[in-house]
């Protein structure tokens, strides 16, 4: 179903929207330049869920590389510790592989598919302290992750006009 977005050797550059060929498939940033305009301007936000970035995620992962070019810099950019963990040392060819399988981990691990139950302010006053304060939480939590899934479909559909 993609793999028609993935015939196409050039792309739009994620910081200044030139077209470029790109000589790694996991490649974003049309030079070092970009990169680290990019990176210096958005440091405090993750690349694929929009949360605070206070990791680096190595595009390429560093642990897949061969001895001899870890040395070297390599395409970067700033994730949420959630989202560089799930990913972790996972070899994906194209970057929109790597959003897609974290849209399916977090629909998964939050049941995000499920239906949601919501409960009206009333219910909970009936309810103790403790359980009326767990419940909240897991509500608050279930959103922030909704709005993560939706942040990233609105990533991949963005890196797919792109390819288009």
């Amino acid at each position: 179903m993609l793999e028609k977005f993935y015939v196409k050797s050039r792309i739009k550059c994620r910081e200044c929207d030139t077209e470029f060929d790109i000589s790694r498939d996991w490649q974003v940033f049309c030079s070092s330049k970009c990169k680290l305009a990019y990176n210096r301007k958005y440091k405090d936000t993750c690349f694929y869920c929009g949360e605070r970035g206070t990791q680096k995620d190595h595009v390429h992962p560093f642990c897949a590389r061969p001895e001899h070019t870890r040395k070297f810099s390599q395409e970067y950019v700033y994730a949420c510790g959630q989202c560089n963990s799930n990913l972790g040392g996972q070899l994906f060819e194209y970057t929109i592989d790597r959003i897609q399988f974290l849209i399916d981990k977090y629909k998964k691990k939050y049941k995000l598919t499920a239906p949601a139950v919501e409960w009206e302010e009333d219910e909970l006053e009936e309810m103790g302290p403790a359980m009326r304060k767990s419940i909240k939480a897991h509500m608050k939590n279930r959103r922030k992750q909704e709005d993560r899934v939706i942040f990233l479909e609105l990533r991949k559909r963005e890196i797919e006009r792109t390819l288009a």
